[in-house]
């Protein structure tokens, strides 16, 4: 019965770590862990109102939910395996990512642009304004 108990008391102390660690990310992060994912639903919660995105053909300035379902075809497509940041930069109000996306259709170079705030009114959240996901097996 004790070891019932003990076992109940860690998985509910993992549950409540586990938790908090997903609650606590930043908004990089929270990015990151989307692209690693490939949940383009996630990322689209993290976007600006418009985006330039490049990827596979498109390359424009999209919506978000335009550019939520050009993702989501193309992470339908390449299956994620793993995400690296490679470069990362914050300065006055924007940041920027550079990293390496492995998918079962290839290796990608990822570029995220993001800004504190959106095109209305300056806040404490980054929000996506450009992503480039361009072939990276040359």
């Amino acid at each position: 019965m004790k070891i019932l108990y003990k076992i109940i008391m860690i998985t509910a102390a993992l549950t409540v770590i586990t938790a908090n660690t997903v609650y606590a990310q930043s908004p990089d992060q929270i990015v990151e862990t989307a692209i690693s994912r490939g949940d383009a639903q996630q990322l689209e919660e993290r976007m600006n109102s418009n985006v330039q995105l490049r990827i596979q053909g498109a390359d424009n300035i999209y919506s978000k939910e335009q550019s939520r379902q050009i993702l989501a075809r193309f992470f339908s497509n390449n299956r994620v395996a793993r995400f690296a940041v490679t470069h990362r930069t914050l300065r006055d109000g924007v940041e920027s990512i550079d990293g390496t996306l492995f998918t079962n259709g290839g290796k990608y170079s990822v570029y995220l642009l993001l800004k504190n705030g959106d095109d209305t009114n300056s806040s404490t959240t980054y929000l996506i304004h450009q992503i480039r996901i361009e072939n990276g097996n040359d």
